[in-house]
């Protein structure tokens, strides 16, 4: 694990295209260790480039995540909003600018994770090893409450490799 649920990685190196709570840290995003989640604007409730990115701090082998659904206020009601997106697409970079998807093999298109299929159970999906500073997950399919989401970066430091990216 590289930092997200023991809290090694900052929250400012977690980033998202956009937060239903702007107030909200972004270390909500943390596996497990969070009581909440990411959730996107609502003002976006069907677009498809919504995104929570990671970044390492350095390049790392990266080779899956952890993904687990979110549980928060819905909009600032008081109903409690449950929920998880059931399938993603990966991608990866060391810039942070060039992004490059997790292919499938098979298809030769962008790889569709399977994602979760409850609100609170973990899931891991491993991929083949890449080398990256930065991650993007892209939520294709959620549940009916919404994208919700915490999430953890599986992978280990490059031989020799102890400086940080510049």
């Amino acid at each position: 694990m590289q930092g997200m649920l023991s809290g090694l990685l900052p929250d400012s190196q977690i980033s998202a295209s956009s937060m239903r709570d702007l107030h909200a840290p972004t270390g909500v995003a943390r596996l497990v260790a969070s009581r909440s989640g990411w959730f996107p604007s609502p003002a976006q409730p069907l677009a498809k480039e919504e995104w929570l990115q990671v970044d390492l701090g350095m390049a790392k082998a990266v080779r899956g995540v952890i993904t687990q659904g979110a549980r928060g206020m819905d909009g600032g009601s008081s109903t409690e909003s449950r929920a998880y997106v059931r399938k993603y697409r990966l991608a990866h970079s060391l810039t942070g600018k060039d992004w490059t998807y997790i292919m499938d093999p098979k298809t030769s298109l962008p790889k569709v994770f399977e994602g979760n299929t409850h609100f609170d159970t973990p899931e891991i999906r491993r991929f083949n090893e890449t080398v990256a500073q930065f991650l993007r997950v892209y939520p294709e399919r959620w549940s009916p409450a919404g994208i919700g989401m915490r999430m953890e970066v599986l992978g280990c430091d490059l031989p020799g490799r102890d400086e940080e990216l510049v």
